[in-house]
């Protein structure tokens, strides 16, 4: 074989190669996207944590603070049947929390389901005697 085919064939299959593993790229650990995605929340940046958010939903759907974070995203996005929906699974999954009530009611409110709004807080407050619930109440049978 001569050097000059020799080294064309060579470099043919480093090529080849470099291709091919391009072709097949690691997943993001969920921890990192967790970290990136919260960082993208932190500064409002609300398509770069969804998409980061999305991903990690994808692979672990029973993370409520991340369904909490991903509705949250979604009700600045204006996506309000979908940021109702990532909000009452995180509320199943954490049903003690004040905030995805909160962000919950902020939901129906922008789909003008006020009906269902004022049920969910009521009740709520009533429950719970809980103040601060019977303020956002208020505040929104103010609005």
């Amino acid at each position: 074989m001569r050097p000059a085919r020799f080294i064309s064939s060579f470099i043919l299959i480093i090529i080849a190669s470099l291709v091919l593993t391009g072709c097949d790229t690691p997943k993001t650990p969920t921890p990192l996207l967790v970290k990136r995605g919260n960082h993208s929340f932190e500064y409002q940046n609300w398509t770069d944590a969804a998409k980061k958010y999305e991903e990690v939903l994808a692979r672990e759907p029973h993370d409520g603070d991340i369904q909490y974070r991903y509705g949250v995203c979604l009700l600045n996005l204006g996506q309000y049947s979908k940021a109702e929906s990532a909000l009452e699974l995180a509320h199943s999954l954490d049903p003690r929390d004040d905030g995805i009530v909160f962000a919950l009611a902020e939901a129906l409110y922008k789909k003008k389901e006020y009906g269902r709004l004022f049920t969910m807080l009521r009740d709520r407050a009533s429950d719970n005697r809980s103040i601060p619930t019977w303020l956002v109440l208020a505040d929104y049978a103010g609005k």
